[in-house]
């Protein structure tokens, strides 16, 4: 409105930086954006997503100068409250250590209000839930996503008692199976 017109565009490269990293904008912003010349939007965008980049790769650069022995595989990314940027912070960390040629697998263990499908743009169906009760392999609940080097172990359907599979032997085995397969250099939960 206000005499601003919606840009309409094909998907490019910019939407999937967007998308994938969660840049968020102002409308006056995204406005602008959609007038600039197609050349420089995307490096608008960039631009913009440069300063939260490089906290992820200063993260990632810590994780991995962590040890003098090896980096930690396993990685739990938890806060105290719901809206701190677990999802959020999960998926870019992740992003930033396949940046490097690292294989990840991301494992939703939110096991109440699951949301990494979502912001990957994925299903769950079958994952976490359907490994833990029997009712899946591992290797059926694994979805690759768009991001080479990234994969998924979504949620899976939300259980009654999400605490107690999250605390049983058979999280423990999976987390044990995964780790040792190597198959994965890094497995964030």
């Amino acid at each position: 409105e206000n005499g601003e017109e919606a840009y309409d565009h094909a998907p490019g490269f910019s939407d999937v930086v967007v998308e994938l990293l969660h840049l968020e904008f102002s409308m006056p912003e995204v406005y602008a954006l959609g007038k600039a010349d197609p050349e420089y939007r995307d490096a608008m965008l960039i631009m913009a997503y440069l300063a939260q980049a490089e906290a992820y790769r200063s993260v990632r650069t810590s994780l991995l100068l962590s040890s003098a022995e090896k980096a930690p595989r396993l990685l739990l990314i938890t806060s105290s409250h719901p809206g701190e940027g677990k999802t959020v912070t999960a998926v870019n960390i992740a992003a930033a250590l396949v940046q490097t040629g690292r294989k990840v697998l991301l494992i939703d263990g939110d096991l109440r209000k699951p949301r990494l499908h979502k912001v990957l743009g994925l299903e769950n169906t079958v994952g976490l839930t359907s490994c833990l009760t029997g009712n899946a392999e591992l290797s059926d609940a694994i979805t690759r996503t768009r991001v080479a080097g990234m994969d998924l172990l979504p949620s899976g359907a939300i259980p009654p008692n999400p605490s107690e599979l999250l605390d049983s032997n058979a999280f423990d085995r999976l987390l044990a199976r995964v780790l040792d397969e190597g198959a994965y250099d890094h497995v964030i939960l």
